[in-house]
């Protein structure tokens, strides 16, 4: 029965997949496990090579009596926090929010969620 309950867990761990045009693999990183990297010739390969790592860096953690990370999606965390932000940008951003009519709360997290899915900006 544990078995089965860290294979589970180990499903849970956040992944980074990105492309390496230099390898041409697909690099994953599990930022929760410090170290902990694989590669594939495909995204499926490559994710089955990190499911293989997570087990294994999980394994030598407890054959070492190290604690094992909890995943990230499992903490329990809080989810509001404090913002310090520039008094012109915070009038700017809740008169953005009001015209587009929601809260400056909704407006801030569709704003954060925008960023993290769009293309990183090329520079120079």
């Amino acid at each position: 029965m544990k078995n089965k309950i860290q294979r589970k867990r180990h499903i849970e761990y956040a992944i980074q997949m990105t492309w390496s045009p230099e390898a041409k693999v697909y690099v994953v990183r599990i930022p929760e496990l410090p170290g902990c990297s694989t590669h594939g010739s495909t995204q499926e390969e490559a994710l089955e090579m990190a499911k293989e790592a997570i087990a294994g860096y999980i394994e030598s953690l407890q054959k070492n009596n190290e604690p094992i990370p909890q995943p990230l999606s499992l903490q329990k965390k809080p989810k509001a926090f404090q913002l310090r932000i520039n008094p012109n940008l915070y009038q700017s951003a809740s008169f953005t929010a009001d015209n587009e009519g929601i809260s400056l709360n909704k407006w801030i997290e569709s704003s954060i969620e925008e960023k993290l899915h769009s293309p990183p900006r090329k520079t120079g």
